[in-house]
């Protein structure tokens, strides 16, 4: 799946990726973008991917990263910054809230 960024950048994107930058920074910004599998899906790609209805995908507000040495690291980083991290065997899922799917609180969709 290609990386996509939202095409609207809402306050709650800009603060996922401060709290991703700063993971980032922290993991020794070893991460490389072949690294990062997924990040915004429009409702249309995560039905096709087999995706959660209300994925904060579909916000841009969740990260799919490879569980190689550098996405451990970068896993690691991302939940001492505040992200939620989940292992799913395959990736880590890391996403900005509680909880699978995003309601009122990831405010508009992009």
């Amino acid at each position: 799946m290609a990386l996509r960024p939202p095409p609207r950048w809402t306050p709650q994107i800009v603060a996922f990726v401060d709290r991703v930058e700063s993971a980032w920074q922290s993991s020794g910004r070893e991460l490389r973008r072949e690294d990062v599998t997924s990040w915004y899906r429009d409702p249309h790609t995560n039905a096709r991917v087999g995706g959660m209805a209300g994925s904060q995908h579909q916000w841009g507000l969740a990260l799919d990263v490879l569980p190689n040495k550098r996405g451990r690291a970068f896993a690691a980083a991302a939940g001492a910054a505040g992200l939620i991290v989940i292992n799913e065997g395959d990736h880590f899922h890391l996403q900005r809230f509680a909880g699978g799917t995003c309601g009122a609180f990831c405010g508009p969709r992009p």
